[in-house]
């Protein structure tokens, strides 16, 4: 008995390990901003939106899960391209994109908040996430 108990608490807080070395934060957006600030309607559905935060350091990415109630719900995945041990900042790019857009998350483990660009080019649109690790 002591031995299921043992491999049991072992188990778990192996998954806690595993689960703490990769980052796993829900966001919510904080704020937006837009090229045009005078889209209410585009700003209040994005200010909906929720953000699933998934750090891979050992793979050098991070995959971001977006949900929304007005759009469609998305993946992608970002190349961390530089880390910033100082201050606690991932910078990365999402590279897994078909489209012509500069897509950019800066995400800051300390204090678990980042900031999400898109950029095309007409527009520029940007995301503050405020975010709770689990």
């Amino acid at each position: 008995m002591k031995r299921i108990i043992f491999l049991l608490l072992l188990f778990f807080s192996s998954t806690q390990e595993a689960t703490a070395r990769l980052g796993i934060y829900n966001c919510v957006t904080e704020k937006i901003t837009t090229y045009e600030n005078n889209n209410k309607e585009f700003i209040r559905k994005n200010l909906e939106k929720t953000f699933l935060v998934k750090i891979q350091k050992e793979k050098k990415q991070i995959i971001l899960k977006t949900f929304s109630p007005s759009f469609s719900n998305s993946k992608k995945i970002y190349n961390i391209y530089r880390i910033d041990n100082t201050y606690g900042n991932l910078f990365s790019v999402e590279t897994n994109s078909s489209s012509l857009l500069l897509d950019s998350l800066v995400f800051n483990e300390l204090n678990s908040q980042g900031t999400l660009v898109i950029q095309g080019d007409f527009f520029v649109n940007s995301w503050k996430l405020k975010c709770i690790k689990n």
